[in-house]
């Protein structure tokens, strides 16, 4: 699995609420030919400024996610989770995609749209977080 840093779209705090995404791309390898299947699982950390003095009050979520089959077939046979309600990944790790028994091997690319609301009365600062990304066999 390869991911690389990503970054929210930036905000101008104008005391209105307001929403920001990114869509980090996550490349995901199953060279095992076993065809166990496997899950993606995403957590995130709290978003604070430097020094950790301020905490932005807000709950990440993967609000949707497309899954490419990399593989020279073609083939969709991975599929994303479906987001009929968003989930949220603060705290504890949830399914972020999955591919079933005899659809797994090979390469695929995931990226999810993770979306954070930012409360009108936040205070002005540049408020990092640690996304965790894991991959793990799965029938």
């Amino acid at each position: 699995m390869n991911i690389d840093n990503f970054s929210f779209a930036a905000r101008t705090l104008n005391g209105v609420s307001q929403t920001t995404t990114a869509a980090p791309v996550i490349a995901v390898v199953d060279p095992s030919g076993s065809s166990l299947g496997w899950n993606v699982t995403m957590s995130a950390t709290a978003f604070e400024n430097t020094g950790a003095t301020k905490t932005l009050v807000a709950t990440p979520r993967v609000t949707a996610a497309t899954l490419t089959d990399d593989n020279a077939s073609g083939a969709n046979h991975a599929n994303a989770v479906s987001y009929g309600t968003p989930i949220s990944i603060a705290s504890s790790a949830k399914i972020a995609s999955s591919a079933a028994d005899a659809t797994s091997n090979g390469a695929f690319t995931l990226t999810p749209t993770i979306t954070i609301d930012i409360p009108y009365n936040t205070e002005v600062a540049t408020y990092t977080s640690t996304v965790t990304v894991t991959i793990t066999a799965a029938p």
